[in-house]
């Protein structure tokens, strides 16, 4: 059959579609909500990327045909579409996360705010953590990603459709094809965030809404509806978060779509549903939902953590009531009101450049004040312990080729000594602290910490976690010999375990998956560095504390105490496994630091603590701070210049 691109006109609008929407937006929220039947929601996002697709694409190709189209109208309709709702979303969290959010969290939702202004918070959240993770849910702005993504294509695909329209115009279809196919095989490639994140490995799901709508065009098909309803059901009630970051459930939400979307309408099932006046409503005010629908989520948890509440079912259905109610408003008095695009050209623009200076100001407001600190009774003692200085690694900056994967690190080049760290994110402070006295003591650094995985020798992608990749290629056994000193630890027992570590002060959630091969790759490991360095430092597992430290001090639950601390016993047994490994070598250049020793039953009898008087040990539930790392990292550094 032939599709005569030229042909194509514009869509009527499609009733059956505001369903789908519904559907999309609700699977989202319910996700956010964590019902556990609705474990694969997060794919309403792949859903809304499909009917983007479809929609924007027979906007642009049906005014080119007709000769309407003109970039400045385009961009100006997405203008007034995308950002009023979105101006109102992010001006009405801010008051919120001045109330709710500490220190830290206020200075990334505001680089989140920014970043959700300008349309790259895909980027932003990239970098913090992944999208499904445990904290994560209190992120007010998390959601913005998508849209990011949406934008991108809104950039980036009508200047790309008008190029071909204008040159190879006969070739459309086939560059279509050859783009989605590439952008399905990026997705075999790449890690985990960024295929989730970037717009390259989601550009398959806009361009098959693109396709399908120049198939429509000429096909239409009866009861197809039927399959991509079955179809979407099944993705969002089977796919769960152990799938979020693999290909194959946004196969079934797109196929589901698109089997939607080449239904005749006029006889769709979707177009009876249409009548019911709630599930209607729903799809119409669809954007404003999904706006705000996270930020309320979001700041609700936040305050129940800071009161130490639980998150009930009542709770979650209320706040989805809620979402509801204040999205119809938005849409009433913000999305319908600046629908009119005279309103836009004139008294609009001043409206939104104040609204950008607002953010602005207050961002740099909570920038310069280290996250608003002064907020608490605490802050000249917290306040140093939400900077970088207490909390980070070293530096890339600092490293030889740019790189933390390993980092070297030379001070002498006329000295074999390396003392090189290996190990996770627990090391990072202790890195740093040896970082600055290797400068005093002249020592070369290596440093391979690859968070929330543990170090292993030998790389089997059958058996063992892909996290191990990062050590395919065994870059840092390059800079072990007789002359150096290898530094080794861990998150062991997390990694054993597979749970998070509670005491009778709660517990943190964690989403890191248990690797049942730990214990062999850690006897490996240490047979390894025994034979092949001068010394081997195998540091403890760092006691973990099943709290955030610092928010005890910022919402006063300490009760004037001097320390903040949980009885030993809990942590005894969460690590015994690792520790009676540990303990099991006695290999002359083996030495110890057995950190329970000093964090557990020393401060404190029969206590582990995490802070002692105007010190405070870690900066989270399990890494320690900088002032945490110098009171192992003495001991370390002693046994480092005594060889």
């Amino acid at each position: 059959m032939n599709f005569n691109i030229s042909n194509i006109q514009r869509i009527a609008f499609r009733d059956d579609l505001v369903v789908l929407r519904a559907f999309a937006v609700l699977s989202v929220v319910l996700y956010h909500a964590e019902l556990k039947i609705f474990k694969g929601g997060w794919l309403g996002v792949d859903i809304f990327f499909v009917i983007s697709g479809y929609l924007i694409s027979n906007i642009i190709i049906s005014e080119i045909n007709s000769g309407q189209f003109k970039f400045s109208m385009f961009y100006l309709r997405r203008i007034r579409r995308i950002l009023p709702a979105l101006f109102s979303t992010l001006v009405l969290s801010i008051p919120f996360s001045y109330w709710l959010l500490n220190p830290k969290e206020l200075i990334e939702y505001c680089k989140s705010l920014i970043s959700s202004l300008f349309f790259y918070s895909n980027y932003y959240f990239q970098n913090l953590d992944f999208y499904n993770s445990p904290s994560a849910k209190f992120m007010p702005l998390l959601h913005t990603w998508s849209l990011s993504v949406e934008e991108q294509f809104y950039i980036l695909f009508p200047v790309s459709i008008f190029l071909v329209f204008k040159y190879q115009k006969k070739y459309l279809l086939h560059l279509l094809f050859l783009s989605t196919i590439f952008s399905i095989y990026l997705n075999n490639h790449g890690s985990e965030l960024t295929k989730f994140y970037q717009i390259q490995f989601r550009l398959w799901e806009f361009l098959s809404g693109v396709m399908i709508m120049i198939f429509s065009s000429k096909l239409k098909f009866k009861n197809f509806e039927k399959f991509g309803i079955v179809i979407l059901i099944f993705t969002v009630v089977y796919f769960d978060d152990s799938w979020i970051s693999s290909i194959e459930g946004k196969i079934f939400a797109v196929i589901g779509s698109l089997f939607i979307l080449m239904s005749d309408n006029d006889f769709s099932i979707l177009e009876k549903f249409s009548s019911n006046k709630f599930i209607y409503r729903i799809g119409i005010i669809s954007y404003s939902l999904y706006l705000l629908h996270q930020p309320i989520f979001s700041f609700t948890r936040n305050y129940l953590s800071n009161n130490l509440l639980e998150e009930t079912l009542l709770i979650k259905f209320s706040l989805i009531i809620i979402s509801m109610v204040l999205a119809n408003f938005q849409y009433e008095f913000i999305e319908k009101k600046f629908s009119n695009i005279r309103i836009i050209s004139s008294l609009n623009m001043k409206y939104s450049s104040a609204l950008i200076l607002l953010i602005f100001l207050y961002s740099l407001q909570i920038f310069q004040t280290n996250g608003a600190i002064y907020r608490f009774e605490n802050n000249e003692f917290l306040q140093k312990y939400y900077t970088d200085a207490q909390r980070s690694t070293v530096s890339e900056s600092n490293c030889v080729d740019g790189s933390l994967m390993p980092c070297l690190i030379i001070n002498n080049n006329l000295t074999e000594k390396n003392i090189i760290i290996i190990g996770d994110s627990h090391l990072d402070t202790l890195s740093n602290f040896l970082y600055n006295s290797s400068k005093k003591y002249n020592y070369n650094l290596v440093i391979s910490n690859n968070n929330g995985c543990p170090y292993a020798l030998i790389y089997d992608p059958v058996n063992r976690d892909t996290c191990y990749k990062s050590y395919e290629e065994g870059v840092v056994l390059d800079y072990i010999n007789k002359d150096s000193i290898v530094i080794y630890g861990g998150r062991f027992p997390r990694y054993l375990n597979g749970v998070d570590f509670s005491t009778n002060l709660g517990s943190i959630e964690d989403d890191l998956d248990e690797k049942n091969l730990v214990l062999e790759d850690i006897g490996l490991n240490i047979d390894y560095f025994v034979k092949n360095a001068k010394v081997l430092i195998l540091i403890y597992p760092i006691p973990e504390l099943g709290l955030y430290p610092l928010e005890y001090y910022l919402y006063d639950y300490l009760n004037d105490n001097e320390f903040l601390g949980y009885e030993k016993k809990y942590w005894d047994e969460y690590s015994s496994i690792i520790n009676q490994k540990f303990d099991n070598y006695t290999q002359s250049n083996i030495f110890k630091i057995k950190t329970n020793e000093y964090f557990c039953d020393s401060y404190v009898e029969d206590t582990c603590v995490a802070s002692y008087g105007e010190t405070m040990f870690y900066w989270d539930d399990d890494h320690l701070s900088y002032d945490g790392a110098s009171v192992i990292g003495k001991d370390i550094l002693e046994i480092i210049l005594r060889y």
